[in-house]
């Protein structure tokens, strides 16, 4: 990473610096400039803006695709001018929905090597630290309770979902990774086992339902990909599951799990009305989609702040669903780009090794499960991981190839 010049060595140290702001979030309450995530929020696109203008790289077909999603998010977020409270509420607003853009596009330069993304990953890695240590605080003095979320000094649990779940998946890679160079960090099975133990731990603090789905997908690719070569390990690990089981798992149930679904067994036994589903999700969904079919024929295609109204409802936080989220923000015309380009940059894990394979299909399937009940392309954290992802597996096939064999 020293190697690198300047004009891209900055995005390291806004991810090793980012999780000390988040503790300032309530800062933001006060005034936006006393916030540090507000200034990390400005200088992110005026640095990587400036990158991008002084650096290019070879385009693929990813890039094609993208580009023209990209243009209809751009489109989208100045369309939300006319709805927002102030210039200042579209200047936030602007830069959260335009972070995938620019941060895409910063990436796409940065990343130009294997090497490059596993630095990435590596300082994500190290970002973790600090949640990690605030996380067993919180447990230690007691922050949480019997069926209480623990978020600690984050503004939201998925803060920590996201250090818990990516640092993990971060560290079974390279695990799992048969050459390695020195600037790679190494684990071995006992310290993967004590760390799932840990993640567990978090699980049960936090409570979030998308993110031990995650969590547990995460558990089972990791089993799937080390059975092959370590059979002996497999069968100790599958007694170990069997041991915590016993010992934790109805009592995980009763105090995580079933307060979370009983709501949902009632909805699908008709005691309770179907709007109430996903935590009463549904009735903001069915009331979401209400507004977007009274929508005007090119705004159902290109997106619904095209209509000139209030949109922040429609393409914020508040829809609790990527999917409907991208429909309603960049249309018809815009999801279908953003499947497309889904699609055809997971099509590019064939041409992966074992371990990036590993890595890839995790993300992937994070990014799925988180989509269904949460908004990760808007938070900012989960945005690095992701978009560190698609930018290395739009690198030339050859590139990715040369790679395929280590």
């Amino acid at each position: 990473m020293r190697s690198k010049p300047w004009r891209l060595q900055w995005f390291i140290y806004i991810l090793l610096l980012r999780p000390f702001a988040e503790t300032l979030y309530f800062l933001k309450e006060t005034s936006p400039l006393l916030s540090p995530l507000y200034w990390i929020g400005v200088a992110t696109p005026f640095f990587a803006l400036i990158a991008i203008s002084r650096y290019r790289h070879q385009r693929t077909e990813i890039d094609k695709i993208f580009g023209v999603l990209a243009l209809l998010i751009l489109a989208s977020a100045f369309m939300v001018l006319p709805g927002a409270y102030s210039i200042v509420d579209f200047f936030e607003l602007f830069l959260k929905l335009t972070y995938i853009v620019y941060i895409y596009y910063f990436l796409r330069i940065f990343v130009q090597s294997r090497t490059d993304f596993i630095g990435i990953l590596t300082t994500i890695l190290y970002a973790s630290i600090f949640p990690l240590f605030n996380l067993f605080y919180e447990v230690i003095s007691g922050g949480g309770g019997s069926n209480v979320r623990l978020s600690g000094l984050f503004a939201d649990v998925i803060n920590y979902a996201s250090y818990l779940l990516f640092s993990v998946i971060i560290i079974i890679y390279f695990y799992f990774q048969r050459r390695r160079s020195p600037m790679m960090l190494q684990f071995k099975p006992a310290f993967i086992l004590l760390y799932f133990g840990i993640v567990f731990m978090g699980m049960w603090e936090i409570k979030h339902m998308a993110s031990i789905a995650v969590f547990f997908m995460v558990i089972g690719l990791f089993l799937r990909h080390d059975m092959k070569r370590r059979v002996i390990q497999i069968m100790l690990y599958s007694v170990i599951t069997l041991v915590v089981a016993i010992a934790y798992g109805e009592a995980f149930y009763d105090e995580v799990i079933n307060p979370r679904v009983e709501k949902e067994v009632e909805v699908i036994q008709g005691e309770r009305e179907q709007s109430q589903a996903f935590h009463g999700r549904m009735w903001r969904w069915e009331w979401l989609w209400g507004n977007y079919k009274r929508s005007s024929f090119f705004a159902k295609m290109v997106g619904y702040p095209w209509d000139m109204g209030f949109a922040r409802h429609m393409v914020g936080i508040n829809v609790h669903n990527d999917f409907l989220r991208m429909l309603f923000f960049v249309g018809v015309v815009g999801f279908i780009y953003y499947m497309v380009f889904l699609i055809r940059t997971i099509r590019r894990i064939r041409y992966l090794n074992k371990a990036d394979k590993f890595v890839s299909i995790a993300l992937f399937l994070s990014l799925i499960l988180y989509s269904i009940t949460t908004i990760p392309t808007i938070y900012v954290g989960f945005m690095n991981v992701y978009v560190t992802l698609f930018a290395y597996l739009a690198l030339p096939k050859q590139v990715l190839l040369k790679y395929k064999y280590d």
